[in-house]
């Protein structure tokens, strides 16, 4: 009977645990996030994808899972050309811990 108790009340945990990721995972549903001047917002339908824009261009996007999933790169992305959107995805099983976004710098005209 004890094995039967402590077999119910691990479910139970891990029932709770997976509440609280469906209830971070709406958290992030609509979830738009202002770093300076790019805009990222997010939507999770089978994974996390997210639309960054920048007036400026991005140049580098670096997302970073949390720290109980041990601080991996979810996305590390570099793009040429300066785009004004860019959409990253990963796993929804990971939580984003951290986010670095790299905007372009306008390219100043050097006089000879």
């Amino acid at each position: 009977m004890s094995k039967t108790i402590m077999t119910t009340a691990a479910l139970a945990i891990l029932a709770v645990s997976s509440l609280a990721g469906i209830a971070t995972a709406a958290q992030l549903k609509a979830a738009t996030t202002v770093t300076r001047a790019a805009n990222m917002t997010c939507t999770i339908p089978n994974n996390v994808s997210c639309k960054i824009t920048s007036r400026k261009g991005i140049k580098s996007v670096l997302i970073k899972a949390g720290a109980a999933q041990g601080n991996v790169p979810l996305v590390s992305k570099t793009y040429a050309g300066c785009p004004t959107l860019v959409t990253v995805t990963w796993d929804s099983a990971y939580q984003m811990g951290s986010k670095q976004i790299v905007e372009c710098t306008p390219m100043g005209i050097k006089a000879n």
